[in-house]
């Protein structure tokens, strides 16, 4: 199979701060520091500017990138699959404590190099199937605002800018946290997308921390 490939930008993802965040925080900040909202206005048009500038960059590289058909690729889409029974469940939550617990392996990688590691394999696994490598920012955040509107969430992934936090540390889960907010980055913007590519993505690598992650996650949700 022939690869071809697209890169999305995701300029904002370099930004020191997540950018939507200074355009909300920028006024407040310069009141409480300056005394005067003028300085806040100037950051937040700046940030704003930026933010849109990126959006725009990626939207139009996006364009370009063959998204997975699952009909074609799987049989069927994920929001379509048909349920275990319970009694199927019970059997495969078994072996996959079995197999965790036989071959359970401590990351031993930073955040920074386990997301590095985690966007190649998810890119190599998709374009294994639509032949294209669709290569996406590998930046991941700690801290944003997105934490305190989404309080009980491991992760986010703002797909306008593609800025991805990881807001706290999640263990062995930590590899499908970060595949499944790439997947959003790379346009799978589909929750349950999302959790399939990342999933099938991780448990076909040679990496036993990223089979791992995979495992850990089919074993803790039945999605």
């Amino acid at each position: 199979m022939t690869v071809d490939r697209v890169e999305i930008p995701n300029k904002a993802t370099y930004a020191p701060l997540p950018l939507a965040d200074v355009f909300m925080l920028a006024p407040l900040a310069s009141r409480l520091l300056f005394r005067a909202s003028g300085p806040g206005r100037i950051v937040q048009a700046v940030a704003l500017g930026a933010y849109a500038g990126s959006a725009l960059g990626d939207w139009l590289a996006r364009k370009e990138a063959r998204p997975i058909d699952f009909e074609e690729a799987f049989g069927q889409d994920p929001s379509n699959l048909k349920s275990m029974t319970e009694e199927e469940r019970q059997e495969e939550v078994k072996d996959l404590v079995a197999v965790l617990n036989r071959d359970y392996q401590p990351i031993e990688l930073s955040r920074g190099e386990l997301a590095k590691v985690v966007n190649e394999q998810l890119t190599t696994y998709i374009a294994s199937i639509t032949g294209q490598r669709v290569e996406t920012s590998d930046e991941v955040r700690g801290v944003a605002l997105a934490k305190i509107l989404f309080p009980f969430a491991l992760g986010a992934c703002d797909i306008l800018s593609g800025d991805v936090t990881i807001f706290r540390d999640s263990g062995i889960f930590e590899p499908h946290i970060i595949a499944h907010e790439f997947c959003h980055r790379k346009g799978y913007y589909k929750e349950l997308q999302a959790q399939a590519i990342a999933y099938l993505a991780l448990s076909t690598s040679d990496d036993p921390v990223l089979v791992q992650a995979a495992l850990s996650e089919r074993l803790h949700r039945n999605l």
